[in-house]
This record gives structure tokens, sequence and C-alpha cells, in this order.
């Protein structure tokens, strides 16, 4: 979100800032006046604490706030407009009448660049699903900052990428990072061995295929000559011989 709550980790990117600007002055103070960006409709809370640490940490002489969409629309020359700013979580549409911009008239929309990357991911997904493995959330961010925009003419843009003249100019391919795998040439004699031995293990099956077949073979001549000689003292014994002898094979 747009509120701060760790300001120990602003206080470190701020060190790291004015560091790299090379604005440090003395004992870590900064003898120049600091403008810093807000978002819209920003705490009173938030903006006490970065004041008092601007202020008190870094004794900067005068700090001010502003909204950086407005910034750089007045910078630009607008007077009378509706200025939209994308952020990460969010969106906000503020009105601007004779460069007064109407506050109580702005609009916040809870789409940005995460859900952009959110969007992307899953339409991703549902055209290559084996695509998750490969690829990871901050590669998505990666394509949406380098290949997504807002459309000045989005309904013209369609027709032209329906077009398919001059399609292959607006391909745009992306290779995700792989790992080729080594592909081991054999030599001639090496694929004749391995020919050979795939000969032989087919053999060998064969040959143990055949071995098992004499031998149920075998197994059922016996219990045939087993049941003929039954059939045969059956025949010519008893009745309680002949019971005697069924139970006992039982």
């Amino acid at each position: 979100s747009n509120i701060i709550n760790n300001w120990d980790v602003l206080e470190g990117a701020l060190d790291y800032l004015f560091i790299k600007l090379g604005i440090d002055g003395s004992k870590g103070h900064v003898d120049r006046p600091v403008v810093m960006t807000e978002p819209l409709a920003n705490l009173q809370y938030s903006k006490r604490t970065v004041s008092e640490i601007l202020f008190e940490l870094y004794g900067v002489p005068a700090a001010a706030y502003g909204i950086d969409s407005l910034f750089s629309y007045a910078y630009n020359g607008g007077r009378t407009g509706l200025v939209v700013s994308s952020a990460y979580t969010s969106t906000h549409l503020v009105p601007v009448v004779d460069s007064k911009p109407l506050f109580a008239q702005a609009t916040r929309l809870d789409w940005g660049r995460s859900q952009c990357a959110e969007y992307l991911n899953k339409l991703l997904r549902a055209k290559y699903p084996a695509l998750p493995g490969k690829i990871n959330d901050t590669q998505i961010e990666d394509l949406v900052r380098q290949h997504c925009y807002v459309s000045q003419d989005y309904n013209g843009e369609m027709a032209r990428y329906l077009d398919w003249t001059g399609l292959e100019d607006r391909d745009v391919v992306v290779q995700l990072p792989f790992t080729e795998k080594e592909v081991i040439q054999k030599t001639e004699e090496e694929l004749a061995r391995a020919a050979e031995k795939r000969k032989e293990s087919g053999r060998r099956l064969q040959e143990q295929a055949a071995k098992m077949r004499l031998e149920k073979l075998i197994r059922k001549e016996q219990e045939l000559e087993y049941y003929k000689d039954l059939q045969q003292k059956l025949a010519t014994a008893t009745k309680k011989d002949a019971r005697t002898m069924l139970e006992a094979e039982d």
C-alpha cells in the first residue's frame, strides 16, 4: 500500500539517496530544501513523521510535499484535464481545472502494476500450461515494464494487430532462461555395439519365453497323465474307494 509502516527502512533509503546524490553535509545533515512526493490523500501521521525525520535527523532547511503526477502535469504545461496516475497497487484519477486539482472529485481504482502482472501471469498460464515452473513473479513484472503500455487508440491498435500485414515486425519473442542439455554424439562403432546389444537382449528374451512355454507344456502333460491315471482307477474302484480317492485329491 501507500502507507509507510517501517520507518527504519525509510531512514535507510534516505541515507542511501542523499549519499548517492552527494548532498550529505557535515554530520550527516542535508543543507538543501527537500521536495517529497506523496500519495493522494496521504495520512497526516505519515506526513508529520516524515517531516520529523527530515528536520530532526537530517536538518533540512525546508521541506515541501506534493503529488508526483500533478507535478508532472504542471511541468508539461497542463491547465485543464484529467490526470491518471498509476502506481504499484492503485490508480488515481484527478481532474484539474485552470491548474487547480479538484481533490473532492478524485477517484481511486484498485488497479496498478501488481494487478497488471497478475493478469499477464494468468494469460500466459492459460496459453502455456507448463509455464509456471519456468518463470517467476519478478520476471513477469519485468515483462510488464518492458512490453506493456497504455494505448492511446485501443480500437485502432487492435485493428492493426488483426491485420496480418507486418505482423512479423510487431511480434515480440521472449526467451526464458533455460539450461541446454548436452547431446552426446555417438560414433558408428558405438551405435553398432548398441544395436548388437539390443539384438542380444531380444534373443535372450525370446529364449526365456520359449523356455517358459516348454516348462508350462511339460507341466500340462504331466497333469494330463495324472488325471488319466486317476480316471482309470475311479472306473474300477468301488464307490467308497472312489469317494476316498476324490477326498484325498481335495
